[in-house]
This record gives structure tokens, sequence and C-alpha cells, in this order.
């Protein structure tokens, strides 16, 4: 899927998704020509050297820095730093690390505001704001991590794993449990109720995670699910601070 969005004379953007097109509509709103490309034909045809490509730094981005970096000369790319959990089995999700994103923002802005420089204060200006957006995300984070330090999360997938490191979370299952069937891992540890809440990314298809998150809600469990996307008519950081709040309201319950 493609989808643009255009204004005569703007600076161009090639981006994956929509959560980088919501940061740089933050910033520059309608001076801003703004290609998601999810596809490598789409974003191929749309990259040229006046480009700038926005993708994170995770090996699944790898085929949009490929394509901006065969145009000659290549397009300009500003990348997501990623948080690295540390484990093969976890997929490095930058949109929960608020840091990054806002560093990535910033980063934007820097190019945009060299690219026009008339258009500096008004950018400056929308980073401030997204700045305090950024502040209140990272607050609530703090907060959750400050009141449930080190509890024991049973997380599902690559993303809960990487969460729940990030808030300093022990996550269940075990490495080593892991070289089981994964729903076979979790079930047990729903089992033994190893963990207070139970994380899972609620975008992945199928219809097993729902009954893992089934299963833990009816063992006394609080599921949270967690999403990779983002909705209609929501900035990332009220996105963000949605999801956080999701498992601090898991959390909250969990203690009752």
């Amino acid at each position: 899927m493609m989808v643009e969005n255009a204004c005569a004379s703007a600076i161009e953007l090639v981006a994956p998704s929509g959560i980088y097109a919501d940061l740089a509509e933050q910033l520059g709103g309608n001076h801003l020509s703004i290609v998601v490309a999810e596809r490598e034909s789409e974003a191929q045809s749309r990259i040229h050297p006046g480009s700038i490509v926005l993708c994170s730094g995770a090996p699944k981005d790898d085929w949009l820095r490929d394509a901006a970096r065969r145009i000659s000369p290549p397009a300009t790319v500003i990348a997501i730093p990623v948080m690295r959990p540390g484990n093969n089995d976890d997929i490095p999700v930058p949109w929960y690390d608020v840091k990054s994103i806002a560093t990535f923002t910033h980063m934007l802005a820097d190019e945009l505001m060299r690219r026009d420089p008339s258009m500096a204060p008004n950018i400056a200006g929308n980073l401030a704001n997204a700045d305090r957006a950024f502040q209140a995300v990272r607050q609530t984070i703090e907060e959750i991590a400050r009141t449930y330090a080190h509890s024991d999360v049973i997380a599902a997938d690559g993303l809960s794993r990487a969460v729940a490191r990030q808030v300093g979370f022990k996550a269940v299952p075990r490495a080593g449990e892991l070289a089981k069937p994964a729903s076979v891992a979790i079930a047990e540890a729903i089992q033994r109720q190893e963990g207070s809440i139970f994380l899972y990314d609620r975008d992945r298809p199928g219809s097993a995670m729902k009954k893992l998150a089934d299963m833990a809600n009816d063992t006394g469990i609080p599921a949270a699910g967690l999403q990779e996307k983002l909705p209609r008519g929501l900035h990332y950081q009220q996105w963000a601070l949605r999801q956080w709040n999701t498992i601090r309201g898991a959390l909250n319950q969990a203690s009752q």
C-alpha cells in the first residue's frame, strides 16, 4: 500500500509506515510531501537524490536503506536508533523506545531546517511541542518502572520482551524455556502464574495469541495487548501514552 501526502514544492520524504509520516507532519505539516511505501517496488519508484528516507536501524528496514543507496547520488537516510534487547529471538521495536524516537525527531528537524531555513522558526516551535508530548510519555514510563520495579511479567513475543526489559521487568518464559514451542512455554508460565500480567502483541496475525490472552485472564492474570500500528486520528505520542497506560492498567489490576 502506498499513501501520499503531497504539496507543491515540498520537501519529499519516503517512509515504510504511518508513524514516520506522523512525526514528520508534526514538524513540517503541509510543507512536506510524504510517501508511505510498504513495499520495495513502491519505494524504488519514489526515491530520488533529493528525497529524505525515514526508517529504523533494524534489519527489517535494510531493503529501504539499500534502495536509498542505489540512487545516484544516494538519498538522505534518517534512521531511528533501535534498542537491542540482547536475545536473538527478540526483534528491535523502536516504537516503544521513546528516547530513540525523540532523538530521531530532532535529527529530522535538523535536516528539514537545513533544507529550507525559511521553515526553521516554525519547525523549532513544532519541535518544542513534540518534545513536551514526548516528555509526558517518558514520565509515564518512569512512573511504571518506579512503581512496579523488578516485576515478573509473562511476555509472549519479541515486542513484549523488549518492552518489559525497557522498564526493568523480568520477562518469562526464560530464554531456555523458549527451546520448546513458544505457545507451550507461554501456556505453562500462565498455568504456573509466573508473572503478574501477560503482555502480547495484539497486531500479530492468528488466533493463538488471543487464546493465550483469554487463558491468562481466566487464570486471573490481566492481559495487556500491545500495538505496532498507529490508528488514524492519533499522533505518535498520544498512541504511545495509550500503550503504556494499558500496561499500567494491567499492573494496577494485578496489584489489587
